[in-house]
């Protein structure tokens, strides 16, 4: 498989997309850690909460398969994900002095940084 890589302007042209993207994933994970701190509460007294237990859970995995689904979604377009604190997304792009990327940063919304590629 052929490896995607952008130029600048390319990888700024993605940012209205990574950005819908990783809102979606911030709000997804942050959903998710809420439903299963409730499931967690609710299984103490599962008889008395067996119906919502259920409900819950397909909530849950709901949310699991639409994390999935975006991953994917942003991997299909070369990207990397990284999150150190702040959702970061790596762009990859092949200049003459060898592989390096760009950055996009979900807390820098219009802002693309210059990154070396480890892999380099």
């Amino acid at each position: 498989m052929i490896a995607k890589t952008y130029d600048r302007r390319q990888a700024s042209s993605l940012i209205p997309l990574l950005r819908s993207l990783a809102i979606e994933l911030q709000e997804r994970a942050g959903e998710l850690q809420r439903l299963e701190w409730l499931q967690e509460e609710l299984s103490k007294s599962e008889r008395a909460h067996h119906n919502e237990l259920a409900e819950l859970r397909a909530q849950i995995a709901c949310h699991k398969l639409e994390l999935r689904r975006t991953r994917h979604e942003i991997e299909a377009l070369g990207c990397e994900i990284e999150h150190d604190g702040v959702l970061m997304i790596r762009i990859p792009s092949h200049r003459r002095s060898g592989r390096e990327g760009f950055a996009w940063r979900l807390d820098q919304p219009n802002r693309l940084t210059d990154v070396a590629d480890s892999a380099a």
